[in-house]
Formats: structure tokens, sequence, C-alpha cells
């Protein structure tokens, strides 16, 4: 999708070269979620690779898309997907839209870049332009640069809120589409 895209993962002070040379891509394809479900958890109860902080961050052009960062992480070579607790992550359009995600809970998937993430309390979306979403669990798409939910979701800015039952942002586009049920009441 984006010829001039360059991923980095770091993974941890100390570690990184490790796990650049642990790692290293498997022969089965991965699927990507379809909708809002959450990518399935690692397969197995060991990770082969357990780190304090995980980092990884994105760029186009040199100027950061996505990034995040985790309190700790487990990594599943075999299924080429992370277990990542602690989650913040940022997630900026090209023409400088930025969303701030913040859950408990997340799994990345090293091969195409998506994750999901959940939390106890909702998972919360900020932007930079006064609007806050929140959601039980979401899905960012790498490749299309959606994020997708179902379930319940609350948008609030100043002048609007907004509920519904499923959450789709094209982050590109800075489209924002709530669905599914919608109930709107304007401040």
């Amino acid at each position: 999708m984006r010829a001039s895209r360059t991923t980095t993962i770091l993974c941890g002070v100390g570690i990184l070269l490790a796990v650049l040379f642990y790692l290293r891509p498997s022969n089965s394809k991965s699927v990507v979620p379809s909708g809002a479900s959450v990518i399935p958890p690692p397969t197995g109860s060991q990770a082969e690779v357990q780190l304090g902080p995980f980092s990884f961050s994105q760029t186009d052009d040199g100027v950061p898309s996505v990034e995040i960062t985790a309190r700790q992480g487990r990594v599943f070579e075999k299924t080429q997907r992370a277990d990542i607790k602690g989650v913040a992550a940022t997630i900026r359009s090209q023409r400088g839209w930025m969303l701030k995600l913040v859950g408990d809970t997340g799994i990345f998937d090293m091969t195409t870049q998506d994750f999901s993430l959940t939390s106890s309390e909702p998972v919360r979306i900020q932007s930079n332009d006064g609007y806050t979403m929140r959601v039980a669990a979401l899905t960012w798409l790498n490749d299309s640069g959606t994020i997708v939910a179902t379930g319940p979701v609350l948008l609030h800015s100043p002048q609007v809120e907004i509920q519904g039952q499923a959450l789709e942002v094209v982050v590109d586009a800075q489209e924002v589409t709530v669905s599914g049920d919608v109930e709107a009441r304007i401040n």
C-alpha cells in the first residue's frame, strides 16, 4: 500500500539484536482479522522471548505513522505474534491527524503489523482534534490503515455524543463511522 513505508521493531534495551536474529519469517501465512474480531492469542503457553518493555515503530517517509509501547511483551516466534500488556499506541495520518490508544492488553502480529487491544475498562481512543472514543476492544488493520471495533461504542466531543454498536476509523481519510443502533446527542 505504501511503498515508502519503513518498519522498525525495537524490542527492549540490550536484547534487540537477539530478538531480530531469533525471529525469522515463517512459511505459514498469517490470517488478517476480519471486522472487529480480536487477533487470536498466541498458541502454546511458553513464549520464546520474554521482554520487559516492548516497542514498535513504523514510519512513512521518515515520519512515525504507528508507534506502540507496552510495559511487557512475550514473543511467540512460531506464530509471529507478541502478547503485550500495558499498551499505549499512537497512529498518525499523512495529514497530521493523531490518535492515541490505551488498553490493558493486546496482541501484535509481527507479520502484518496488525494489533488488537482490550481492557478491563473501555479501550480509549483520543484524537488531537478533541474527540474521545471508547470501545470494549479494537483491532488495527495495518494494510488498510483502519481501526475497527464491535460492541458498545461511545464517541464524545464538547459538541456531540454518539453511541452505537460498531466503530470504523479510516485514519488517512480522517473518517470516523459509528453504526448499529446509533443515538446522537448534540451538546
